[in-house]
């Protein structure tokens, strides 16, 4: 289990993300240029991976459950983006209402898309122990 689940999270799934991405594209009548830079987006993404592992961020993005440490530093990583991200909804909200935008309807779904799961990971966080 645990090579598969390296295998998903590392460069193996990136370029599987990456011919399914293409698929799905094409499938949607995207045109054949968008979808192979679609593509070519997860299958750069693969490459760092590969080219990187030995690079200690890059080796936490392809394997955050490698060890207890990298668990930790994926698990703060998580937090201190999904903080940003709180922030960058209140502070995008907040300036929509200032300079008098009519339509500010992205914000809320947002930040309740952003309440609902934070909520839903507290209580499997506290279910884990």
């Amino acid at each position: 289990m645990n090579r598969v689940w390296s295998f998903v999270n590392g460069a193996g799934g990136a370029f599987v993300l990456a011919v399914v991405i293409f698929g799905l594209a094409l499938i949607g009548h995207v045109p054949v240029p968008l979808a192979l830079a679609m593509a070519g987006i997860m299958v750069a993404y693969g490459v760092i991976l590969l080219i990187g592992r030995r690079w200690e961020p890059i080796a936490v993005l392809g394997a955050p459950g490698a060890d207890e440490r990298a668990a930790q530093v994926h698990t703060r990583a998580a937090a201190v983006a999904g903080q940003v991200l709180a922030l960058v909804i209140v502070v995008g909200f907040f300036y929509d209402i200032a300079r008098g935008a009519v339509d500010h309807s992205i914000w809320p779904p947002l930040g309740g898309l952003f309440g609902v799961a934070y909520l839903a990971g507290l209580v499997i966080a506290m279910r884990r122990g």
